[in-house]
């Protein structure tokens, strides 16, 4: 996938390896990138959100 790719919940969920669940309990809790409300009931999330998002999450963890 192309950094400026368009992704639904079950496409972040298999790049990540987690469930939609787990997607949605860190969204609640503000865990979570925000996603692209393109249509009721219909978010997206970009592709390069998501890998900054697993960057931080990474550098946050090697200095605990």
């Amino acid at each position: 996938m192309t950094s400026n790719c368009l992704m639904t919940i079950k496409d972040v969920a298999k790049l990540l390896q987690t469930s939609d669940r787990s997607i949605r309990r860190w969204i609640s809790t503000g865990d979570f990138p925000p996603g692209i409300q393109i249509a009721a009931g219909s978010v997206r999330w970009k592709r390069e959100d998501i890998d900054n998002w697993l960057e931080n999450r990474a550098k946050a963890g090697s200095h605990a």
